[in-house]
């Protein structure tokens, strides 16, 4: 069962290379179900906590598994600065995202591409 929100995901997907990214969210699905049963219901309280692992790792695997070793979500959310508020890791999330797709986007030409003259005209 994966417990992780489509931001989460989409994350993951930015952050880690495109081998990797299985690989990421197979540890942390794993991690997450160690959780308490109440904990695990709580969607919010779980992308937080994933939100912090995702920000630790930057985007390597063995670092988001030196995160994970960590064990406790209340140090993993101190080790990532999440853990004095309940909203904050969105802002890193909106900041991620916006980071991750404006490199990924490709260039697009100001001026339309030189065509060739058309087929009979003469130069």
């Amino acid at each position: 069962m994966n417990m992780m929100s489509e931001t989460n995901k989409t994350i993951l997907d930015l952050i880690f290379a495109h081998g990797d990214a299985s690989c990421a969210s197979e540890s942390i699905t794993t991690y997450l179900q160690t959780f308490p049963t109440d904990a695990k219901k709580n969607s919010e309280f779980v992308e937080r906590v994933v939100d912090a692992l995702l920000k630790l790792s930057h985007g390597k695997l063995d670092k988001l598994n030196e995160a994970i070793q960590i064990g406790d979500f209340r140090d993993i959310l101190v080790a990532a600065r999440f853990a004095n508020s309940t909203s904050v890791h969105k802002d890193w999330e909106k900041y991620t995202i916006a980071k991750r797709t404006k490199n990924t986007k490709k260039a697009q030409p100001t001026n339309p591409p030189y065509s060739s003259p058309a087929a009979g005209s003469k130069r």
